[in-house]
């Protein structure tokens, strides 16, 4: 059966969509190990920074509460000093 009618094209052959299909998924294919390898590689390089930024945000944590952790251990050092002759007069009862 001819398909030669005035203004229309045959039918695609379904071999030829099939080799396109299968042309296009392994281009996908090529495309999706391009980015695997992409990931692979800079997934080390990530983890780095993410570890170099984890000992930034550490070290600044430490500085801002470094010197509230001191007032607050010389303060209850204070108040065990100011509570010292009351302990020994409770102890001697």
């Amino acid at each position: 059966m001819h398909h030669v009618a005035l203004g229309t094209a045959p039918p695609p052959s379904k071999v030829k969509i099939a080799k396109q299909a299968a042309a296009d998924i392994e281009d996908e294919l090529a495309a999706q190990r391009e980015a695997l390898n992409k990931l692979t590689t800079d997934l080390p390089l990530w983890a780095k920074e993410v570890s170099l930024a984890e000992t930034e945000v550490e070290s600044a944590v430490s500085a801002l509460l470094s010197p509230i952790a001191l007032g607050m251990i010389e303060h209850g050092e204070r108040v065990a000093r100011s509570l010292r002759p009351i302990r020994t007069a409770l102890a001697t009862l």
